[in-house]
């Protein structure tokens, strides 16, 4: 067997959507170095070039957006099986256009997955199915048509096939069982060639029922139509396939999820109720440091009064980081109300917050008034804009000059920012940033590194990303986006 990689062209606009599928895709169990890797995917965005790239090299399996810039709905899968009536089309599907990907299937296609609810291994297996119902499909079609081999023939590429399969003719009489589907439903097929099809139908191209065994245990079968020609008439090729493993290792799954679910809401209310009491128990550190210091601060010796400051200091530390602590509790586990932002006031709100820094490093700022409309929560906002201007005054120059800026990005997204005139930073750093308790090497601040994890936190809850771009010597900018009103 070749260990050439399947070519998939992958037909979509969504570069999201693409980028996932070409990462599930990518995801192969281990293959030593020598060995190619199990797919090579070609993305285009149109149709056209889609139609184009069939011309000029060969192709294994099409998927297929049915909602493209230059086509639109069936008539996108029609364009598609003309120009490429042997190469198999698995459809992707929205939710809100599934019953369109049932009626492509009912044209032709081989199969259709729903984008959001992909899997890498529902994704490979899907594909390489596709492959073999098509090789399938193709040689009865070609077979039958040119009428050029033996009825054995055409019968052995069924029998071997790893799929049950039962052909019907257009009275809904089986002429056909493959092994596979004798032993899918336990039945022999003397009991069922001939016979009118007894299993459940449906006008959905992919269904699932029961099926009880001899030994009285239930299976849940799934079961695919395929309009074909059989012995040169029109006919029906039922596929079918044992699904019981997957759908209890599903139940499973969904068991353990919730499971891990409810701990985390334990390990969460836990976390929430102790750092609570220590911001409590703090607040009386604070207090009694207050109280020796006012009453007899002037008789305390050097070390002593320096002790005291740096209790005080700590104290502060430490209930700044449980404050951060919460935030990113309540973050996790808040289902909260997103508008229209007004960023102007906003950036305000978060420069008043920060106006003891901002003199103490005499940094100077640069931004307009006019800021583009997103949407998100305020309250968390506010916190991103405090986050990110605090670490242009911790890691920009001397003093530090900042400019905020915002502009659109792909998707409907608008990207802000804060750059600085820092010492900038690696490529090899970067990705630490934004992970809970990372500091890089800088000797301007300390801390806990608690900030940047927790952006990444609320951007991500509102619907965006973050990042950075730094070079070293040049600054850095960082950024994060929010969907655009």
């Amino acid at each position: 067997m070749s260990n050439a990689p399947l070519k998939v062209l992958l037909i979509e606009e969504n570069a999201d959507d693409a980028h996932l599928i070409c990462l599930l895709l990518s995801k192969q169990k281990k293959r030593p170095q020598s060995t190619p890797p199990a797919f090579e995917v070609l993305h285009v965005k149109r149709l056209s070039a889609g139609l184009a790239f069939l011309e000029q090299m060969k192709i294994d399996v099409i998927l297929l957006d049915l909602s493209l810039p230059d086509s639109h709905g069936l008539n996108t899968f029609e364009k598609a099986i003309e120009k490429a009536p042997h190469i198999p089309i698995i459809v992707l599907s929205s939710l809100d256009d599934e019953r369109l990907a049932v009626k492509a299937m009912q044209l032709g296609a081989q199969d259709y997955l729903v984008k959001g609810n992909i899997e890498g291994n529902l994704l490979e297996q899907s594909i390489r199915y596709a492959i073999e119902r098509q090789i399938l499909i193709t040689e009865l079609h070609r077979k039958t048509k040119a009428l050029e081999i033996s009825e054995a023939y055409r019968r052995n590429i069924v029998e071997n096939n790893a799929d049950g399969i039962i052909i019907v003719n257009e009275d809904n009489i089986v002429q056909f069982v493959n092994p596979a589907a004798e032993h899918i439903l336990d039945r022999p097929s003397e009991k069922l060639i001939g016979q009118l099809l007894s299993l459940p139908t449906s006008d959905i191209a992919v269904s699932k029922f029961d099926v009880v065994r001899q030994n009285r245990e239930t299976a849940v079968i799934e079961s695919r139509f395929t309009a074909i020609k059989w012995q040169g008439k029109p006919a029906r090729q039922i596929s079918l396939r044992d699904i019981t493993n997957h759908i209890k290792a599903k139940a499973t799954l969904r068991k353990q999820a919730a499971e891990l679910q409810r701990r985390n809401a334990e390990l969460d209310e836990f976390a929430h109720t102790v750092a609570h009491q220590v911001q409590g128990l703090l607040s009386q550190i604070l207090g009694y440091s207050s109280f020796l210091e006012m009453h007899w601060g002037d008789d305390l010796v050097d070390e002593a009064s320096l002790a005291l400051n740096r209790i005080r200091q700590s104290s502060h530390k430490m209930n700044n980081v449980l404050s951060e602590i919460l935030l990113l509790a309540s973050v996790d586990r808040s289902d909260v109300h997103m508008n229209t932002l007004d960023m102007e006031r906003i950036i305000s709100e978060a420069k008043k917050r920060l106006t003891f820094e901002i003199n103490k490093h005499q940094a100077t700022f640069q931004h307009g008034n006019n800021w583009p409309e997103t949407v998100g929560y305020t309250p968390w906002i506010e916190e991103v804009w405090v986050n990110y201007i605090s670490n242009g005054l911790k890691y920009g120059g001397e003093p530090p000059e900042l400019t905020l800026g915002a502009d659109p990005v792909p998707n409907g997204m608008i990207r802000y920012w804060v750059k600085d005139n820092g010492m900038g930073i690696a490529k090899i750093d970067q990705n630490k940033l934004f992970k809970p308790h990372t500091r890089l090497n800088q000797t301007r601040a300390r801390g806990e590194g608690l900030g940047l994890s927790i952006v990444r936190r609320i951007v991500e809850k509102c619907g965006g990303k973050v990042g950075v771009e730094s070079e070293p010597g040049k600054g850095s900018t960082f950024w994060f986006t929010l969907p655009h009103t």
